[in-house]
């Protein structure tokens, strides 16, 4: 009578797979945690300083496409609203400009900012006093681009 064969042993592999995925799981979930919790601020900067670098080169249409992205993904953040307000000035949209400042100080943005866009928007539009060509050291001081204060008086 040939000899009865053994049936294999079960496989560990199963066990092996299925600590494999639990392991991938394990791993994922923190990665998804963190995510969620710093995506969108840390795509609201990234976006904020790409807008930062349009503006730096003059490019503003290109800058307010970086800046409505800063916006939605954090509605929050008064330096978007700063920006926003040099575009619209830059655009001369006065409503956007004047709702821009608006929202920055709702949203905490000093007051001496906003009074700094608002003397960038007298000397650009023309009703600024005797004395602003002065002001040029102060503007870029306080840390107003340096192609902001020679546009202003241009434009």
């Amino acid at each position: 009578m040939p000899k009865r064969r053994q049936p294999p042993a079960p496989r560990k592999l199963a066990r092996w797979h299925c600590s494999r995925r639990q392991a991938v799981w394990l791993a994922l979930l923190p990665a998804v945690v963190v995510l969620a919790l710093f995506a969108r601020p840390g795509y609201s900067l990234w976006a904020r300083q790409a807008a930062a670098r349009r503006l730096q080169i003059g490019a503003i249409s290109e800058a307010c496409q970086y800046l409505r992205r800063a916006a939605w993904s954090n509605p929050d953040d008064g330096t978007v609203d700063m920006m926003s307000a040099f575009c619209a000035r830059q655009f001369r949209q006065i409503d956007r400009w004047q709702d821009a400042l608006q929202a920055a100080e709702e949203k905490g943005i000093s007051r001496a900012r906003i009074e700094r866009e608002t003397r960038l928007y007298l000397i650009q539009t023309g009703d600024w006093r005797e004395g602003a060509e002065s002001q040029l050291a102060a503007f870029v001081g306080e840390g107003v681009t340096a192609y902001d204060v020679p546009a202003a008086f241009v434009s």
